[in-house]
């Protein structure tokens, strides 16, 4: 599962915070919904030109 998340003030740094939630929402809804545990979930944060993707695997993100 992957997500991509476009900053609204150019500041990639501040996506990250939003997107590591929307990462750990991902793995929750499929545990629950969808009855499967999602190991890795996959997302990058841009502002166009500066991207920075990030990866979440057993509650910690690198």
């Amino acid at each position: 599962m992957s997500l991509i998340r476009n900053p609204t003030n150019e500041n990639l740094k501040s996506g990250l915070g939003q997107c590591i939630a929307e990462m750990i929402a991902a793995q929750e809804f499929n545990r629950q919904k969808q009855n499967q545990q999602i190991k890795i979930v996959y997302s990058v944060v841009t502002i166009g030109t500066i991207w920075q993707f990030l990866q979440i695997e057993n509650q910690v993100v690198s």
